[in-house]
């Protein structure tokens, strides 16, 4: 089959993988993660059983082709460095604090 010479044809790298896609639960879990959260800590604030919660390291392991939780860890790291994290930030919704007295 022949292309117009216009068309680009994306060429697959070995070895190298598009970044995956995560649901909410695993994103909360990176961004716990990049923040420094202990795996309790995370647990915690998502309410899941312990269980669960090793399902979806399992999971979040598979789809960045990682090892151990450690590696995990440095992946999410080098890939959020500079994404909104939503770790000890103040609502955008929330009412300004104003900076000068009202008398």
């Amino acid at each position: 089959m022949k292309f117009p010479a216009s068309v680009r044809i994306p060429i697959p790298v070995p070895g190298a993988r598009p970044d995956p896609t995560f649901t909410t639960e695993e994103a909360i879990i990176m961004r716990g993660l990049v923040a420094g959260q202990t795996d309790k800590e995370i647990r915690n604030n998502l309410r899941l059983p312990a269980n669960s919660f090793h399902r979806l390291m399992r999971d979040l392991r598979e789809k960045t082709g990682t090892d151990t939780n450690l590696s995990l860890t440095i992946w999410a790291q080098r890939r959020m460095k500079n994404c909104d994290q939503r770790m000890n930030t103040r609502d955008r919704y929330e009412r300004p604090v104003s900076i000068h007295k009202v008398a």
